[in-house]
């Protein structure tokens, strides 16, 4: 049982930080686009809102 419970904690916080680091990279790849110039300020800031809003 305790066995169990470690595995499904495990579970759940590795799902989580493969979130987070999704979320980071959402957010590195839209600045790299702003940056090079691909997007302009008002997509940059409307994506970034969008970002925020999906969590």
């Amino acid at each position: 049982m305790v066995v169990a419970l470690v595995a499904l904690f495990r579970g759940v916080r590795g799902d989580s930080n493969q979130v987070r680091r999704d979320d980071d990279d959402a957010h590195r790849i839209l600045d790299q686009r702003f940056a090079r110039g691909e997007i302009d300020t008002d997509e940059y800031h409307a994506r970034q809102v969008a970002l925020r809003s999906a969590h």
